[in-house]
């Protein structure tokens, strides 16, 4: 259960940072598109999705970034958007949290499993037939902890991601509206900021279930030593 919640955000944030790679579906995942007249930008994380009225969209590799302004392009949006991926975006923050996520599945794969054991026990002195019980032993409390550290941080590395990508938009979509006098009008991706702040949800579930899962294993132990 708990492995499946991990592979919530790992997923997410996969599509987040592979937005605009192709002109398929992921072309409607990106964090700021810009419209002027006829032609269309979309930015990702990695490369940038571009639209005329008389032609398909092209994306990835094929954009031509280096052109200088046309009639088309009089803002020279394409190279515009390119220094905002390079110089503004960051994808390390979003592709971080999912190497963690990754490692933190991978780390409760590790969890001991429900198995049998025969079950012994005597009633009045005469020995019974031992019965099978079905046990699952506590994880390690050091691996507990671990992983409760690792969620946090990925919960803390997605929060300042979701913070960076939206702010970074706001920001330059309010520049670029004031800057070209609203010629050029700037759209944040919901698409994109529906999926970082969604992963961040999820990562700081996966922290409090863990952290709630050492806090009981701690008061139980707690509770059996006082018991002896």
């Amino acid at each position: 259960m708990l492995q499946a919640i991990c592979l919530v955000p790992l997923v997410l944030l996969s599509v987040l940072v592979a937005g605009c790679v192709s002109e398929g579906p992921l072309r409607n995942v990106y964090l700021l598109s810009l419209e002027y007249q006829t032609v269309q930008i979309r930015i990702g994380y990695f490369t940038l999705c571009v639209a005329a009225q008389t032609s398909d969209w092209i994306c990835g590799r094929e954009v031509p970034i280096q052109s200088p302004p046309s009639s088309a392009d009089p803002w020279n949006l394409v190279g515009f958007a390119d220094r905002y991926r390079h110089q503004v975006v960051f994808a390390g923050l979003a592709l971080t949290s999912a190497v963690l996520m990754l490692l933190l599945i991978l780390a409760i794969a590790t969890f001991p499993r429900w198995r049998t054991e025969l079950d012994y026990n005597t009633e009045d002195g005469a020995s019974q037939e031992p019965e099978e019980r079905f046990v699952k032993p506590f994880p390690s409390r050091h691996v507990l902890i671990i992983c409760l550290l690792v969620a946090l941080l990925g919960a803390l590395l997605s929060l300042v991601a979701a913070v960076w990508q939206h702010s970074s938009a706001t920001s330059t979509a309010t520049t670029i509206a004031f800057i070209t006098r609203g010629e050029v009008r700037a759209t944040i991706g919901a698409a994109a900021t529906a999926l970082v702040w969604l992963a961040f949800g999820v990562c700081l579930v996966v922290a409090v279930l863990l952290s709630n899962l050492c806090l009981s294993i701690a008061m139980f132990t707690s509770f059996v030593e006082n018991l002896d």
